[in-house]
């Protein structure tokens, strides 16, 4: 991208000759540009490491509620409370899980859109 980019400004300058300040003025521009696009990456990356980090939590009460669920069924005298209690606060933490999935994707279009 910035090949690209450093070609296309040789290019400008090829067929439209600058005064000094105008090129200095497009360079601060380009640089404003540049610092935003890095901010903004800065921004994505947080975004996307407090997501992993709640992801992983959820997935780890998941897979701890559904162990829980295989012990009561494992049991000679089953209580069936625990295990509708357990598979009620399983399925809550699904839709924990898609609802942070949906939370990350828009806040992820909101970064992108500034």
């Amino acid at each position: 991208m910035k090949k690209y980019l450093l070609n296309f400004m040789l290019a400008l300058l090829i067929s439209f000759p600058l005064r000094a300040e105008d090129m200095s003025s497009f360079m601060s521009e380009m640089n404003h540009h540049n610092i935003a696009a890095e901010e903004q990456d800065r921004m994505l990356l947080e975004c996307r490491g407090e997501y992993i980090k709640k992801e992983m939590v959820i997935s780890q009460k998941i897979r701890e509620l559904r162990r829980k669920m295989n012990r009561c069924m494992r049991e000679e005298k089953p209580d069936h409370s625990d295990y509708y209690k357990n598979r009620e606060l399983l399925e809550n933490l699904k839709v924990l899980r898609e609802r942070t999935r949906a939370d990350h994707m828009e806040k992820m279009i909101s970064i992108r859109s500034h």
